[in-house]
């Protein structure tokens, strides 16, 4: 038999054996506050995790779709460049078919026609010598050498009128240069007013000193000479059906025709 155990002792077994019993009861509550902290703390990491993912997959949306617009770009830039060159390669051609047919003697040939169709005589002429040396073999040459015969009568002729219509231009200054001296002649004034309206008769002589019978005469003060009276006279100019019709020194004078 073991010996009798004393109260005391006994006392203190139970109260060793109570104690860790009595410890787990009250860490218990403490254990699962720390567990919902922790639980709560990987939930936050994990949404900020999630969204650091999610703002990494953005970026790298930007940065593929950047990458993706600057070759959009580059190829673009080439693209044009190429066009560019295209495009100024075919100008240069058409510029240089353009030059080739200027040269075309047909196309030479009807440029000198519409100078001719124009009345342009001397020119006209002048080119179509000249296309028969650039063209000596040419079958236009013939149209060309028929042409320039005709342009020759032609230019003749206008270079005869315009000797003429020199000549009367002089001859009209003259008259009118002795009329304001008052010392010509009915008979030269005469062709000066041939078929002439009051209008253009006032824009040649100037306005009349004096009119008779009703406006259908001008009178010219001392304008003529007279050599029956030996010094100037008026001259006097008729008009019927609105020209003149006739001339005169002095209102009682001989009429002369123009």
């Amino acid at each position: 038999m073991h010996p009798r155990t004393s109260p005391a002792i006994l006392f203190s077994l139970i109260a060793l054996a109570a104690l860790p019993l009595g410890c787990n009861r009250s860490a218990g509550p403490d254990l699962a506050a720390e567990v919902a902290r922790l639980n709560a703390e990987s939930e936050g990491l994990k949404q900020k995790l999630a969204a650091a993912e999610k703002n990494l997959e953005a970026r790298k949306d930007a940065a593929e779709l950047t990458v993706e617009t600057t070759a959009a770009a580059k190829k673009q830039a080439v693209e044009k460049e190429q066009l560019g060159a295209q495009k100024d390669a075919q100008i240069r051609a058409l510029q240089a078919e353009l030059a080739a047919l200027k040269k075309s003697e047909a196309l030479v040939f009807a440029e000198i026609s519409s100078f001719q169709q124009q009345g342009l005589t001397t020119v006209a002429l002048s080119r179509y010598e000249q296309f028969t040396r650039d063209y000596p073999q040419s079958p236009l040459v013939a149209n060309a050498v028929f042409a320039m015969t005709q342009l020759s009568v032609t230019a003749d002729r206008e270079a005869k009128t315009r000797a003429g219509q020199v000549g009367a231009k002089k001859r009209e200054s003259e008259v009118l240069k002795y009329l304001a001296e008052g010392s010509a002649s009915v008979e030269e004034i005469a062709p000066l007013l041939k078929n002439k309206t009051p209008a253009e008769v006032a824009k040649l002589l100037g306005p009349p000193n004096r009119t008779y019978r009703n406006g259908t005469e001008f009178g010219y003060v001392d304008k003529v000479s007279d050599p029956g009276k030996g010094g100037k006279d008026t001259l006097v100019i008729s008009f019927d059906e609105g020209k003149v019709s006739g001339l005169r020194a002095g209102y009682l004078g001989r009429e002369i025709k123009p």
